[in-house]
């Protein structure tokens, strides 16, 4: 296959458009991006960009700002052990709010979502136990989760209570402690509370040492405070106990409502893809082109996304816009042109913006433009000589044509780059001229460069468009009518 995405910059687009989504859901997606397997799906997303367009037009444009990414978590329930913290668990909930609050404001806008909404909905039940075990704005677990749960914590907190004020009147019995202790507070070591001494007072507090504090001065636990901290770090264990019994609880109710989970996960991807493919469409001078069933392309004042959106902001001055057409009566379109005349950046840019528009993603065109289906879009653009394999310039590229004559059929377009390593081999131009004449029976859409006379005039003329010609001339004329250099432009 020699579908080389790259070759076209498709990836350097995704990367533009990954900049702008906002989720680490939208960016996965993104990241995932190829064309569409069928026109269906292709018109999916295209219908679910223009409808994104609508609502921010609207200001009706969804927040989905700050929220979690929760990928390990899910990856995490799969497994029947898994336990969630409640830090993992306020991350789910929040997805679960946050969708709550946007789904009468999404339900509006049909074209945006390609999933049933029911497929998200949890159980009431379930959402309820959730929401009264987790506190995830303060991402702490709530007391009365359960009746242990409760106990256990009222019982910890009576314990520190208790421990605090045995620590205040420890102070006050001993009043060499009061110039001893640097904070009459204490300092919590763990579950014990422990008090920072000066050095040169720590023989005359009784207790236990601990190491060094905050202030680098010894961390001494008085002998009075050892029964209460002891009675305090088993309510501690208590409590964790019950905590986790909760935790096993809630961690396998979302186990079995991992579909649900992810069905939401997915609604959020393909949302924040749809705003991102919007604001990529603003930046780029984008607009939704017709895409037709049949193959075939009709580009007018096409320029390349890139180029487009460095001019828009200001990098680049001027793009000059070209025209394209392919079909059925005009199959092949030759770019002809002198040396740094641009020819190649002509068929990067038809082949990019044949995929993105087979992505479902606008294209920097002018209005009324289409673009047919191609099944397959098939890249012969650079050198691909390789000295490992002992291939030569002009064997390598007549290799990359024979596998592209072995796949290519109705409907696919190839796209081919200078073919000036060929000129002077033997053989080369009868090579080359059934090479494009079996493309041409097998009803293959082409885009080469520097198409040569000879081999024109071997085709089937009708059958073969106009070439584009690109000389400095008529680039130049192309600038004076937008009051440019050729030194301001691409």
């Amino acid at each position: 296959m020699l579908e080389d995405f790259a070759a076209l910059d498709y990836d350097a687009v995704l990367r533009l458009l990954e900049s702008y989504t906002q989720t680490a859901y939208g960016t996965d997606y993104v990241r995932k991006l190829r064309p569409a397997a069928n026109i269906i799906i292709a018109r999916e997303r295209q219908r679910a960009i223009t409808a994104a367009a609508a609502m921010q037009d609207a200001r009706e444009s969804p927040d989905l700002s700050r929220l979690p990414n929760i990928f390990s978590i899910i990856r995490n329930l799969k497994f029947a052990t898994t336990i969630l913290s409640v830090s993992e668990l306020s991350d789910v909930l929040q997805i679960i709010a946050r969708l709550e609050t946007l789904m009468p404001v999404l339900r509006n806008w049909p074209p945006l979502i390609k999933l049933d909404l029911k497929d998200i909905e949890l159980d009431p039940v379930v959402k309820d136990r959730l929401v009264r075990c987790i506190d995830f704005h303060h991402r702490e677990i709530i007391a009365l989760a359960s009746p242990e749960l409760a106990v256990a914590w009222e019982s910890y907190h009576q314990l520190q209570k208790d421990v605090q004020a045995r620590a205040q009147a420890w102070i006050e019995e001993n009043e060499q402690h009061v110039l001893a202790v640097l904070s009459h507070q204490g300092h919590w070591h763990g579950e014990r509370l422990v008090f920072e001494v000066r050095e040169d007072a720590a023989e005359k507090v009784s207790g236990v040492y601990f190491g060094r504090g905050p202030n680098y001065e010894q961390l001494i636990e008085p002998f009075e405070m050892i029964e209460l901290n002891n009675q305090l770090e088993v309510a501690a264990q208590r409590f964790l106990i019950e905590e986790q019994v909760v935790l096993r609880e809630l961690s396998a109710l979302l186990s079995d409502h991992l579909p649900q989970l992810d069905a939401m996960l997915q609604l959020i991807s393909q949302i924040d893809f749809a705003f991102a493919a919007v604001k990529l469409a603003q930046e780029s001078g984008s607009i939704a082109p017709r895409l037709e069933e049949k193959p075939g392309l009709q580009l007018k004042d096409a320029r390349h996304p890139i180029l487009n959106l460095q001019q828009r902001l200001g990098d680049l001055n001027y793009v000059i816009p070209y025209q394209f057409k392919l079909s059925s009566r005009q199959p092949l379109i030759s770019i002809n042109g002198e040396p740094m005349s641009g020819k190649t950046l002509c068929v990067k840019t038809i082949g990019l913006l044949v995929l993105m528009a087979k992505s479902g993603l606008f294209i920097p065109v002018a209005p009324g433009s289409s673009v047919g289906w191609y099944s397959r879009v098939f890249v012969s653009i650079g050198d691909k000589q390789s000295l490992y394999h002992q291939l030569s310039t002009t064997s390598a590229k007549q290799d990359e044509l024979r596998a592209v004559v072995m796949q290519a059929n109705q409907p696919t377009l190839v796209l081919i780059d200078d073919l000036h390593y060929l000129k002077h081999q033997p053989g080369s131009q009868t090579f080359l001229a059934d090479f494009l004449s079996h493309l041409l029976q097998q009803k293959v859409h082409v885009v080469l460069v520097n198409l040569s006379e000879s081999i024109a005039k071997a085709l089937d003329l009708p059958m073969v468009q106009t070439p584009i010609v690109l000389t400095q001339a008529n680039i130049q004329q192309a600038l004076i009518s937008a009051n440019l250099t050729q030194q301001q432009a691409i």
